[in-house]
C-alpha cells in the first residue's frame, strides 16, 4: 500500500516547471505558441483592409473565448477538468480563426488536434498540393512544429498525483484487507484508469474526500484497471464501450459490496451522471458514516 498527504496550493514556479516538465501541456502550448509565428508570416500577404478584418475577428474570437472560460472556471470543480474543457475551447477558436485566415490552415490545424495516425502522410500530401500563398507561408515558417506535433498527439494529460489519505492497492491486497478484517470496518475503493479522460477530469475528486472523511471506521482505497485489467471482472465492471464505467466506486461493509457509483445496469442508460465530490458523499452518506464514527457507533 502507498499513502500521501495531500501537499499546499501550487506555487508559480511550481506551475511553470510543471507546464515544461509535462508533455501534455509542453506540446499544447508549443502548437498553440505556433498561431504567432503563423499570424506574423500572413501579415506580410494580407492586404491592410484584410489584416483590419482579421483582427477584428481575433478580438471576438478571444472575448467569446474568455466568456467560456469564466463559466467553466465557476462551473467546473476540478482543475483538471477546467484545463481540460479550456484547452478543448481554445482548439475550437483555433480552427475558427485559422478559417478566417485561409481554410487550408483550418484543415491543417484540424488534421492536428484530430489526432489522427495518417497525420505525416496527410501533412507532405496537403503541402504539396496547395496553392495557397499565405498557406504556404504559413506551413514553411512552422516546419519546426512538426516533430513536436507528433510528440503532442501521444502525451495524455496528467492526472493529480497526491493520494490524500488514499490508499493504492493491487487487486491481490485490496482481497487481504476484505477477507481479513482486521482493518476498518468500511472500504471505500476506487476502481480507475489512468487512460479514461473522466478518471484523469475527477482525479482529485476522491484524495480530497478522503482528508476530509477517513477515519478508524472508514478508509479509502484506489486500484488502477489500467495496470490490473483482469480485476474488472472480479468486481463487475466493464471494461468495453470507451470505459464508460470508470471510475467505478464501491463501499464494501465487512468485506460485503453495499453500494456502488455507477450503480448496476448504468451501461443502458446515457449519458454518464456528472461526477462531483457532492455526489460521491450524498451516494455512499459518508456524513452519516462520519457522524457514527464521532458518536461512536
Amino acid at each position: 500500500m502507498v499513502k500521501k498527504k495531500l501537499g499546499g496550493g501550487m506555487n508559480a514556479f511550481e506551475a511553470l516547471n510543471k507546464i515544461v516538465s509535462e508533455p501534455h501541456y509542453l506540446f499544447h502550448f508549443l502548437v498553440f505558441f505556433s498561431y504567432f509565428v503563423v499570424r506574423s508570416s500572413a501579415t506580410q500577404v494580407l492586404s491592410p483592409q484584410l489584416s483590419l478584418r482579421f483582427l477584428r475577428r481575433e478580438i471576438q474570437a478571444v472575448l467569446g473565448f474568455a466568456v467560456l472560460a469564466a463559466v467553466k472556471l465557476v462551473k467546473e470543480e476540478t482543475w483538471e477538468g477546467f484545463i481540460a474543457d479550456t484547452i478543448f475551447y481554445a482548439k475550437l477558436f483555433l480552427i475558427a480563426i485559422s478559417l478566417v485566415l485561409d481554410y487550408h490552415l483550418a484543415l491543417w490545424y484540424t488534421v492536428l488536434f484530430s489526432g489522427s495516425p495518417p497525420f505525416l502522410s496527410f501533412s507532405c500530401y496537403f503541402y504539396c498540393n496547395i496553392d495557397s500563398s499565405v498557406a504556404k507561408r504559413v506551413i514553411d515558417s512552422w516546419t519546426g512544429f512538426r516533430i513536436f506535433a507528433v510528440i503532442y498527439l501521444l502525451a495524455q494529460q496528467p492526472v493529480f498525483e497526491e493520494l490524500g489519505d488514499v490508499n493504492k492497492l493491487t487487486p491481490l491486497q485490496l482481497e487481504t484487507l476484505l477477507t481479513e478484517g482486521h482493518t476498518s470496518r468500511y472500504w471505500l475503493v476506487e476502481f480507475r484508469a489512468q487512460c479514461s479522460s473522466t478518471c484523469i477530469r475527477t482525479s482529485r475528486c476522491f484524495p480530497e474526500l478522503s482528508v476530509t472523511y477517513s477515519n478508524k471506521n472508514l478508509s479509502f482505497g484506489s486500484v488502477d484497471l489500467g495496470l490490473f485489467p483482469n480485476a474488472a471482472e472480479r468486481f463487475g465492471i466493464s471494461l468495453s464501450g470507451g470505459m464508460n464505467q470508470l471510475p467505478t466506486y464501491i463501499l464494501f461493509e465487512n468485506a460485503t459490496e453495499v453500494a456502488r457509483f455507477p450503480e448496476w445496469g448504468f451501461e443502458a442508460k446515457a449519458p454518464y451522471p456528472p461526477l462531483t465530490k457532492g455526489r460521491i458523499v450524498r451516494h455512499f452518506e459518508l456524513d452519516r458514516l462520519l457522524l457514527e464514527y464521532v458518536n461512536g457507533k
